[in-house]
């Protein structure tokens, strides 16, 4: 009978390490399920596009965007709208090396590499990120213009500590003969991770730093399903065959593999298997002791 009980014992250990386990994911996932977002996900829905699947060129493509926009933005109960290449806690996250003026490179040592995030004007508004210093990117902001760029608060205290980055300049590795002017400085807002340190993170004007596939944000007072149709048909009056894809509200890509389905997954799968080991243990305990009872001799 001593060696059942060190046997249950000894089964007992994993099982407890599996709750365990399940116990700091839950509480990773309460952590992370009340961490500072830095935007406002509520009302938000993305409705990503690409005008080069149907031979859209760069004019085309910008003429495309910009009609979208002044069609959604006149819509009723549509508070803002723009476009952008990353939304918070979306699946591609881009970045850029870049160079800074004065900051010595160390040997062996990568090239800085930030976030870099491609937007439209009121970008910020929609996204509910506050801007700390400076402006925002406007319309204002074009081709023909200075390159100029918004950075998160996180980018200015690493490369630019004890100092104020507006007016600062710095240059992409891949473009280093056009120097981007920093004109604002955002609020440290989740972009590619839910917890943990905000990373650092620039924003470029779209027209500036063009890309093909772009997400249509809209902030809304409407049913997400309601405004997606709407949304959806507004774009469809402009090109009735262009490719629209990942329809998503902002709270979902807050559950998905940026946010909080790592958290999610673990502590479920940690906590089905200890309570399946925990079970098991219990089962195998009472059939020890019906066995243990059946060869009890008078």
């Amino acid at each position: 009978r001593d060696r059942d009980v060190t046997g249950v014992q000894t089964c007992a250990l994993p099982i407890f390490a599996l709750l365990v386990v399940a116990g700091l994911f839950l509480r990773s996932l309460q952590h992370a399920q009340n961490s500072d977002l830095g935007f406002d996900p509520h009302g938000v829905i993305n409705l990503t596009a690409d005008p080069h699947e149907i031979g859209y060129d760069k004019p085309q493509s910008i003429a495309f965007y910009n009609e979208v926009l002044d069609r959604v933005r006149a819509l009723p109960q549509v508070t803002s709208a723009c476009i952008t290449s990353t939304p918070p806690l979306d699946e591609t996250i881009n970045g850029d090396d870049i160079e800074i003026p004065g900051r010595l490179k160390e040997k062996d040592q990568p090239a800085p590499h930030p976030i870099r995030v491609v937007v439209s004007a009121r970008c910020f508004a929609t996204n509910g990120v506050s801007l700390l210093r400076g402006r925002e990117i406007t319309d204002a902001d074009t081709e023909n213009s200075q390159l100029v760029a918004v950075i998160n608060a996180a980018m200015a205290e690493k490369y630019w500590p004890n100092q104020d980055a507006i007016g600062k300049t710095f240059t992409r590795s891949d473009d280093p003969k056009h120097a981007i002017q920093i004109v604002g400085i955002a609020r440290n807002s989740r972009i590619d991770q839910i917890s943990g340190p905000f990373t650092e993170a620039f924003y470029v004007p779209l027209s500036q730093r063009f890309i093909s596939s772009a997400t249509l944000q809209v902030r809304t007072s409407a049913p997400a399903d309601t405004m997606a149709r709407v949304a959806l048909d507004q774009i469809h009056a402009i090109s009735p065959t262009m490719p629209v894809f990942g329809i998503r509200t902002q709270e979902r890509l807050i559950n998905g593999a940026n946010g909080l389905l790592f958290f999610k997954v673990g502590a479920a799968i940690a906590g089905a298997l200890g309570f399946l080991g925990l079970l098991l243990a219990v089962v195998g305990d009472r059939k020890s002791t019906r066995l243990n009872s059946s060869h009890i001799t008078i």
